[in-house]
C-alpha cells in the first residue's frame, strides 16, 4: 500500500514540475513579443563616450556532461570597459577598444538605442566604430 501512494506521489510531482516548466517556458515567450512590440524608435548615432572602467576576466575551462559524456570547454576572455555618455554608464566587450585606449580616453561608439511610445529606455546596443 505504501509503495503505491509513494508511486502516485512521484507521478503527480513530476507532471506538476512539468506543468511549471511549460509555464515558464510561455511566460517568456509572451514576455519578449511584448517587448518587441513595444519598440516604437530605434534610434543609431555616433556618440562620443568617456572609458571611465577598464577590466579583463581571463578565460577559463568549464567542465561539462552531456550524457553521461564529459566534456572540457575554455569560456573566452573577457575584455570589460565602463563607458560614460551624457551621465549614463554603458558597457562593452570589446578587445580591440580595450587594447588602444586607456581610462579617461575618449572613443567614438556606435550607440543603439530602442525607446517605447513614451520615451522610456528599452534597450541599447554599442558597437565599435572602426
Amino acid at each position: 500500500m505504501r509503495t503505491k501512494i509513494f508511486d502516485d506521489f512521484i507521478v503527480l510531482a513530476g507532471i506538476s514540475g512539468l506543468i511549471y516548466l511549460i509555464l515558464i517556458g510561455i511566460k517568456d515567450f509572451v514576455k519578449n513579443i511584448y517587448r518587441k512590440f513595444r519598440v516604437s524608435e530605434i534610434r543609431v548615432t555616433n556618440v562620443n563616450m568617456t572609458i571611465k572602467n577598464k577590466s579583463f576576466l581571463k578565460g577559463m575551462p568549464c567542465n561539462y556532461s552531456d550524457r553521461n559524456k564529459y566534456f572540457i570547454s575554455n569560456l573566452p576572455n573577457s575584455y570589460l570597459l565602463e563607458l560614460e555618455y551624457k551621465d549614463k554608464s554603458y558597457r562593452i566587450n570589446d578587445k580591440n577598444i580595450f587594447e588602444t585606449v586607456n581610462i579617461g580616453d575618449n572613443v567614438m561608439i556606435r550607440l543603439i538605442e530602442k525607446f517605447d511610445k513614451y520615451e522610456n529606455l528599452l534597450s541599447y546596443k554599442l558597437e565599435n566604430m572602426k
